[in-house]
């Protein structure tokens, strides 16, 4: 059960009760667990024995609370021995009579719930254990997992320094090579250089002397003039060449060629990081459902998490999805967009006709497919729910209604509060008749002109509706806490919810014939039963109750039954009424607002939620 913080319902014993008259009288806070019913207030020993001896107080109600009991803080005598399934709280048996529980499912706290219950916390606690040891578990891998992780970045940052301090040694001797590479030209080429002065020096001595000659030309003879010709030509062919000035620039061209940039590339691509990504999960696709309607326009809303549970709200990856059909075909893409507010990822797509009824959403992250979906198209052309109209049972000061049914003409309608039937004209929507029961109506059926009817005294009644007459009581000690309640051409089937069973009836003299299941969670067994539904086409039950499922009831077996706790289709929280018409099979899913619509067979149909409120 939930614990609730709730004043209204603590017992008295959690918090001090203390004596009012010391506190009146010295100040006193003296705690006691003496109650004078008669006063309604909290006494110590000392003032017990003054409120017994005096003449106006002596034949008061002493209580002595044990301390191990629950009273409420209302009927400050009363036990909590009562659980109001409605509001989940614990209750006295006065409370129960209150208007805002009078009318809720409420149960006994006798030995076979408390025991349901332990079983359930049992259950629970287990569970919580398992959970306890597997975070465990987990804490101390993850312990293990930063030592490694601190040793192994240690050892990283090692063979880091070690690998360029290699590589560090390796380019100084390289450098070294190099220097000498280098001084080893400069001085070949030096020398070579020094020599080539030395020639040149001797070469242009010689011209000096020549041009001496040629000087002088005046002053030779012919014979003189020839020979210093010839010799002209001999020293000008030996001296004046181009080799020369070649060999000076050979001398001249030397350098030191660097392969640089691609010594630059090796380094960088020279140590690589693998840091292994950390794997994206879908932390959960809000808003997706196993079906969707026809022409419907779907906005899904994605989340991304890390492995260590951090919600990633950059819009740093690549989103795909896309819709495929029962072959495995793209028939269409998503839009996708990146709510930059909240960090999350929108998808958008309208379901058309060509999708076909069965369809799958699949959605990549980084071209990596992260999740696959089965979804179902629900085609609406058969079945349509309308507002056609609505009837304002507040003109007839009806306070709590707990059942309908409806014929061709009128409109039958269980006034629990008030302890009546109304009978309300299905056209013109006037109230045509009231029948008053003798205790408060609960669910009703209709065979012709008679009025079916279960009752808070554990009671079904029968009534005339044309004159509103009682016609049988029938009263039974194995009826207990009955609900729902249905015909067939001979029997009557009622729902003993205290019971767990579903009890069939002779409908005429209401003799008790049988009855079918007991407590469980397996088939032919009932959690509280509530609605039933006689089909006299196929000759069976269908039964609500709060396993949050429909059985299905033929010749005193269980055929089937479909559905589950929770809020999608062919799933329920706590289904309550139901009916048939030729083809269908309409449940009240009550506490998520909506009729559900099946076959007989139990396969959905369709919902209904427009502005249902705990149908």
């Amino acid at each position: 059960m939930k614990e609730q913080v709730n004043e209204e319902i603590y017992p008295t014993e959690s918090k001090i009760n203390n004596c009012k008259l010391c506190l009146e009288q010295d100040d006193n806070l003296i705690s006691t667990n003496h109650y004078c019913n008669t006063c309604e207030i909290y006494l110590c020993e000392e003032h017990v024995k003054l409120h017994q001896r005096s003449n106006k107080t002596k034949n008061h109600n002493i209580l002595l609370k044990n301390i191990n009991n629950y009273y409420c803080n209302i009927h400050l005598n009363q036990k909590l021995i009562i659980f109001c399934k409605d509001c989940n709280k614990l209750i006295c048996p006065l409370c129960g009579y209150l208007i805002e529980h009078f009318n809720h499912c409420k149960q006994l706290l006798d030995q076979e719930f408390i025991f349901e219950q332990v079983k359930y916390l049992q259950n629970i606690n287990d569970k919580l254990q398992k959970l306890k040891i597997n975070l465990e578990n987990k804490f101390n891998e993850n312990e293990e997992l930063n030592l490694n992780f601190k040793n192994n970045f240690k050892e990283i940052e090692n063979n880091l320094n070690l690998n360029f301090e290699e590589i560090y040694l390796k380019l100084n001797e390289r450098k070294e090579f190099l220097q000498k590479q280098i001084n080893k030209v400069y001085n070949e080429r030096l020398n070579l250089i020094n020599e080539n002065k030395n020639n040149l020096l001797e070469k242009i001595n010689n011209l000096n002397n020549f041009l001496n000659l040629t000087n002088n030309l005046q002053k030779q003879n012919e014979i003189d003039i020839m020979f210093t010709k010839l010799k002209f030509e001999n020293i000008f062919n030996e001296n004046i060449n181009d080799n020369l000035i070649n060999n000076l620039n050979k001398i001249n061209n030397f350098e030191i060629e660097f392969n640089k940039n691609k010594l630059i590339e090796n380094i960088n691509e020279f140590g690589n990081i693998n840091d292994f990504k950390i794997n994206l999960k879908l932390s959960e696709i809000f808003n997706f459902k196993n079906y969707f309607y026809l022409n419907e326009k779907i906005q899904l809303i994605l989340q991304l998490k890390n492995d260590f549970g951090n919600l990633i709200i950059k819009n740093k990856y690549k989103i795909n999805a896309f819709i495929t059909n029962k072959e495995n075909y793209k028939i269409s893409n998503l839009d996708i967009y990146f709510d930059k507010e909240k960090g999350n990822y929108i998808l958008e797509f309208k379901c058309l006709q060509h999708f076909g009824n069965k369809c799958y959403l699949n959605i990549f992250i980084e071209n990596e497919l992260f999740f696959v979906k089965q979804f179902q198209i629900i085609y609406q052309n058969n079945l349509d729910f309308n507002l056609i109209d609505k009837i304002n049972l507040d003109k007839f000061n009806c306070q709590y209604c707990w059942d309908i049914k409806l014929n061709n003409d009128f409109i039958f309608i269980t006034d629990y509060n008030n302890c009546r039937i109304l009978i309300i004209d299905k056209f013109t929507k006037n109230l045509n008749k009231i029948i008053s029961t003798k205790s408060n109506p609960r669910c009703l059926c209709l065979d012709n002109f008679t009025i079916f009817v279960t009752c808070n005294d554990h009671c079904i009644y029968k009534y005339n509706y044309l004159n509103g007459n009682e016609l049988q009581k029938i009263e039974n000690k194995s009826l207990n806490n009955i609900l729902g309640i249905t015909i067939d051409n001979n029997y009557i089937y009622v729902c003993d919810a205290n019971h767990h069973q579903i009890k069939m009836l002779e409908k005429e003299s209401g003799n008790l014939l049988d009855e079918i299941g007991t407590r469980g969670y397996q088939p032919l067994q009932f959690n509280y039963p509530y609605g039933i539904i006689f089909d006299n086409d196929l000759n069976q039950l269908y039964v609500t109750e709060d396993n949050h499922r429909i059985q299905i009831i033929k010749e005193n077996k269980s055929i089937s039954q479909f559905g589950k706790f929770g809020k999608e289709i062919e799933e329920f929280n706590n289904p309550r009424g139901i009916t048939i018409d030729k083809n269908h099979l309409f449940v009240c899913d009550r506490s998520n607002n909506r009729i559900q619509v099946f076959n007989k067979k139990g396969k959905f149909i369709k919902n209904f939620e427009n502005k249902l409120n705990r149908p």
